[in-house]
């Protein structure tokens, strides 16, 4: 599996299921308010809060937390543009990277990935 999928499978849910506790915990919003601003449905919301979405890859990091509060808070001020909260989102995913957070999920899917010789969340892309 690609690391690419990997995020998609597992990272981006496990920080949506992090915006949405924030947006909850610490911004008073309730479940259909955060469903609303985050574009997707009360269900979805109320499984990322018991756990049963989002829950396969562990981000805890301080540096992370506050880039999904940053994240949060621009969801729900809505002052930002969508590329903004994209681009936030891309650093977010790349510093879970690079903090090698994907690595055990990614042999524990591939047995055949050789942690110590894997490059490959450390690699740049070219602009």
């Amino acid at each position: 599996m690609m690391p690419c999928e990997i995020v998609v499978k597992s990272v981006l849910p496990a920080m949506r299921a992090l915006i949405a506790k924030e947006l909850i915990e610490n911004h008073d919003l309730k479940q259909v308010e955060v469903a609303e601003i985050m574009g997707i449905t009360q269900a979805a919301i109320s499984q990322y809060i018991r756990g049963e979405r989002g829950a396969m890859i562990d981000l805890s990091s301080q540096k992370i937390n506050k880039m999904i509060s940053n994240i949060a808070v621009q969801l729900k001020n809505r002052d930002s543009s969508g590329q903004a909260i994209i681009t936030n989102f891309c650093a977010a995913c790349q510093l879970i990277r690079k903090k090698k957070l994907m690595c055990d999920l990614h042999k524990e899917i591939d047995p055949f990935i050789a942690e110590e010789d894997c490059k490959f969340c450390m690699v740049k892309s070219e602009e």
